[in-house]
């Protein structure tokens, strides 16, 4: 059996645009871009995944759980499972 993994970064948050290194982006939310991003990631699902197998698992970051939101993943029949280990490690401050 083939298994394939397909890894998708939450769109555009606001702290990608701050310029800040380090930031704690847990609780960071999508931009208007992002939301338009995350909208688009809709029908480009639907066609890689049409007739195959799989499984969905997200971080517990607001912009990541608002991705799959705006990305027709939570709030469809399409199951997923929250997993912690994917969150981001904190490494500190720079400063």
């Amino acid at each position: 059996m083939e298994a394939n993994i397909l890894l998708i970064r939450h769109a555009q948050a606001y702290g990608n645009v701050s310029g800040k290194i380090g930031y704690d982006g847990k609780d960071d939310t999508l931009t208007e871009l992002g939301i338009r991003q995350a909208i688009s990631l809709r029908s480009q699902l639907s066609r890689v995944l049409e007739n195959r197998e799989y499984s969905i698992s997200l971080s517990e970051a607001n912009r990541t759980l608002q991705t799959a939101s705006y990305g027709g993943i939570i709030g469809s029949n399409t199951s997923f499972v929250i997993t912690p280990a994917l969150n981001e490690i904190d490494m500190g401050s720079l400063c």
